[in-house]
């Protein structure tokens, strides 16, 4: 009874917070991508950038992404992680970051293992970066995905704190920009474990090369 009293009270906050951002704060300030995430540097460390996959209408139309990459980078190996961020200036008026959470499954991929993980990333102001890590599945291939929401200079794993922390900046700095930072790598040889160190090793690449591109 305790459970169902408390989600009541989460969603009741969460619907007044959203018509705070949409209403009240409507005419606040709309916050610009620093720099295109479509010219994102041909190399990064190890790993090559292929070229950049342009998403259908339909898609965009759900998304309503004010700047986006979709990209594979490639290591010498032949390793490949698939990046995506996806940039809003402004999440008023209905425009949200939508959780890899809904969309993986309409894709038929199945997760079978959800968790949080920290990465550190020596050297970077915001480390450890929290992230959601998901396994998924569909028929006989697994496909590891990490994410993250950043809110401003936060880095946040979860689509709560990531709503807390934009209510947050709206009302102190008048702003609700925000993105969604994927990266997605098939399970080769069953092994999740050399998976996730080959992709966090690419996301301590990557990491500080976004802070150029992602306003703070």
């Amino acid at each position: 009874m305790k459970n169902k009293f408390r989600l009541v009270v989460v969603v009741l906050l969460m619907i007044a917070a959203s018509v705070y951002i949409n209403v009240v704060l409507s005419h606040g300030e709309i916050i610009p991508i620093t720099k295109s995430l479509s010219i994102l540097p041909k190399t990064i460390g190890e790993w090559t950038k292929g070229r950049n996959h342009t998403l259908d209408k339909k898609t965009l139309d759900i998304l309503r992404v004010d700047d986006y990459v979709m990209t594979r980078y490639t290591r010498a190996d032949g390793r490949k992680v698939l990046f995506y961020t996806g940039y809003f200036k402004s999440q008023r008026e209905g425009q949200i970051v939508h959780s890899p959470k809904h969309c993986l499954p309409g894709s038929g991929w199945r997760p079978i293992s959800t968790e949080v993980i920290s990465i550190d990333i020596p050297g970077f102001a915001g480390s450890p970066i929290k992230a959601t890590k998901i396994i998924t599945q569909k028929g006989e291939e697994k496909e590891l995905v990490i994410y993250w929401y950043q809110v401003g200079p936060n880095y946040v794993a979860g689509e709560y704190s990531q709503k807390f922390l934009l209510i947050w900046n709206s009302i102190r700095h008048n702003r609700s920009d925000g993105s969604l930072i994927r990266f997605s790598v098939p399970v080769e040889n069953g092994s999740v474990e050399d998976t996730r160190k080959m992709t966090e090793g690419f996301i301590r690449e990557m990491v500080p090369v976004l802070r150029g591109y992602l306003p703070v």
